[in-house]
């Protein structure tokens, strides 16, 4: 009878302890170099153009500017930054369309391209491995790394 008392109550108590959505991330960052083995890149300069459900949205420009490469997953640090929770009313329940269109300031110019995501949770999950640990709130990344485009 304790087992299966215990064992509802577990199950009654699991859901309070799953983490929430809070916000959902999107970063995108046109360059020239090698993240792999530098510790900085260098941007692309050009025109990025922000479509949500197939609606402009917004227009940055992109300057060039030294960017640093983060963590053990090499991540470029963004040029263009969109968090959903304060795009408004173009968000609608369900699936959303995202979409970057970008023109570099010198079209003949090859660099790469990269487009990460990730969601924003309301708790934060800890990894603790001898002599190391990491801390993060954010879950479902994912990176989209496109080389030799041009304009």
């Amino acid at each position: 009878m304790r087992k299966i008392a215990g064992t509802l109550l577990f199950l009654l108590l699991l859901p309070l302890a799953r983490a929430d959505v809070i916000n959902v991330e999107f970063k995108f960052t046109p360059f020239v170099g090698e993240p792999a083995k530098a510790e900085k890149v260098k941007s692309i300069p050009g025109k990025a153009t922000i479509f949500i459900n197939n609606l402009p949205f917004a227009e940055q420009e992109v300057r060039e500017e030294e960017l640093p490469v983060l963590f053990e997953e090499r991540e470029i640090a963004a040029a263009l930054w969109i968090p959903m929770s304060s795009v408004g009313q173009v968000v609608r329940k369900g699936k959303n369309k995202i979409r970057i269109e970008f023109t570099p300031n010198d079209g003949a110019k090859p660099y790469r391209a990269q487009f990460r995501w990730a969601s924003v949770m309301d708790t934060a999950t800890e990894e603790v491995e001898p002599g190391a640990g990491r801390s993060t709130n954010q879950a479902d990344e994912g990176v989209d790394d496109r080389k030799d485009l041009k304009g």
